[in-house]
């Protein structure tokens, strides 16, 4: 379905056209109800929307914020030496300070240089940041750090295109997943209200609902291994 398709299927459930549903009214139910599917997909699904960022590692720094629009950081890589990146093991800082072998540990650069490995780095999310621990300080390390991250389709900003609403739209938005472009029609023609009768049997949310779980079981048992790849990055000091 593209974009055009799109504003006629929602105008011709809902018995509208442009001057009772303004696309600008049309595109804020949009984005909306986009959202709403995708959080439906990821809590089915964690990595439908997974994608792979690197940026450079900096010295001495041991923090570094999520990509711009990533939701959730579901894995971390670090390249310390230059030769072999390492998958990081994400830890709690609370199990930090518990375990026997972190007992009253604290977070100072000397005792997480003398607590963690460099073979075994580790990390812990907090507040958009992944904070790194190393057993050693953190060099200056060009691509030295990756994120996988969940990262849902960019809002849309018109409904002329003729292109699909599966495309990515540009180099940096990715495109809405084909499985739900009509879903996501009928939800924003519910939230505008279907008011002919004979439309309410077929277009209602207990149907629409049940619609949307049938194409979330087969979303949900495909590979899993698979992932998708941005095309650029969301910031420009990350690279895909």
């Amino acid at each position: 379905m593209n974009f055009v398709e799109f504003a006629t299927r929602v105008r011709d459930i809902t018995e509208t056209d442009t001057t009772t549903l303004p696309d600008a009214e049309l595109l804020i139910k949009m984005n909306v109800n986009k959202d709403e599917i995708c959080r439906e997909i990821s809590n089915r699904k964690e990595n439908f929307f997974e994608r792979e960022f690197e940026t450079h590692l900096l010295a001495g720094v041991r923090e570094y914020a999520f990509p711009l629009n990533v939701t959730k950081v579901v894995g971390v890589e670090v390249l310390l030496d230059g030769d072999r990146p390492r998958r990081g093991e994400e830890i709690d800082m609370n199990s930090y300070g518990n375990t026997s072998s972190f007992n009253r540990a604290t977070t100072d650069e000397a005792t997480i240089i003398e607590r963690f490995s460099d073979d075994n780095p580790m990390y812990k999310l907090s507040n958009r940041m992944v904070v790194l621990y190393t057993g050693s300080t953190i060099p200056a390390q060009t691509d030295g750090l990756k994120m996988y991250g969940i990262e849902y389709p960019a809002n849309f900003t018109q409904l002329t295109s003729t292109d699909s609403i599966a495309y990515d739209r540009s180099v940096v938005n990715a495109g809405f997943p084909l499985e739900f472009h009509d879903l996501l029609a009928i939800k924003c023609a519910l939230d505008y209200g279907v008011r002919d009768p004979l439309k309410q049997h077929t277009f209602n949310y207990n149907n629409w609902r049940k619609t949307l779980d049938e194409v979330l079981k087969k979303i949900k048992s495909q590979n899993a291994d698979r992932k998708t790849s941005p095309r650029v990055p969301a910031r420009e000091d990350w690279r895909y």
